[in-house]
């Protein structure tokens, strides 16, 4: 048997940064990081930082010789928006969603045990708010699931005819980038589109900012 190198595979397009209109190569990206030790830094507020573009954005989501094949269409060729290169942006927002989620949820042990030593008062509202956390990370993980065997069923096939995806272009490198998936509450009017508390599965979108070779793409698509 031979095993495939696990790299750490970008969420968001592996292009080289372009110069701009100062003459200067944009070699740095902000990203979030989630992390304790941020958060406490911060007294709780997420702040962005600053990352080499190499290492923003990754997650050890693909082998790879499978992250290679699958996105070639995206790294190898010039970004145009085919249904093919929106619903790999999008499938790639997904995989890490599901990868962060099944992460969460094999944590879930640790976290029962987050009120050792705390105050009784204190050691309620942390089980409280964990009850809830589990709640709604198991409900995620199973629409998440759902949707990852949508998204493979379709890769698998090849046909992207029904794709839609709403692009905007920008003349340098979007300031920060990323790739995610997200469940939308309401459009751009303010209408509301779902009741995201609602136990029903819901429905999903993916989000992608990234670097096109020529031009900053912002898109988005369902």
């Amino acid at each position: 048997m031979q095993w495939a190198h696990r790299p750490r595979p970008h969420r968001t397009s592996r292009r080289e940064p372009q110069p701009d209109r100062t003459g200067w190569a944009r070699l740095h990206v902000y990203a979030f990081i989630p992390s304790i030790e941020n958060l406490s830094r911060n007294n709780g507020i997420l702040e962005p930082v600053l990352l080499g573009v190499r290492n923003a954005s990754t997650f050890t989501g693909f082998c790879s010789f499978h992250d290679d094949a699958i996105f070639a269409p995206v790294e190898k060729a010039p970004f145009t928006a085919t249904p093919e290169q929106c619903f790999l942006l999008g499938y790639r927002g997904m995989a890490r969603e599901r990868y962060t989620k099944q992460s969460s949820a094999r944590m879930s042990p640790l976290r029962r045990f987050a009120d050792r030593g705390k105050r009784i008062d204190r050691q309620v509202e942390i089980q409280m708010l964990n009850e809830l956390f589990e709640y709604g990370l198991a409900v995620g993980l199973n629409d998440t699931l759902a949707q990852m065997d949508e998204y493979s069923a379709r890769l698998k096939s090849g046909d992207y005819s029904d794709v839609r995806a709403y692009v905007i272009e920008t003349v340098g490198p979007p300031p920060i980038m990323c790739s995610a998936g997200w469940l939308p509450s309401s459009d751009f009017e303010g209408t509301e589109l779902q009741d995201i508390a609602q136990s029903k599965r819901l429905a999903a979108m993916s989000v992608t900012s990234m670097w096109g070779g020529e031009k900053g793409l912002w898109r988005s698509s369902g």
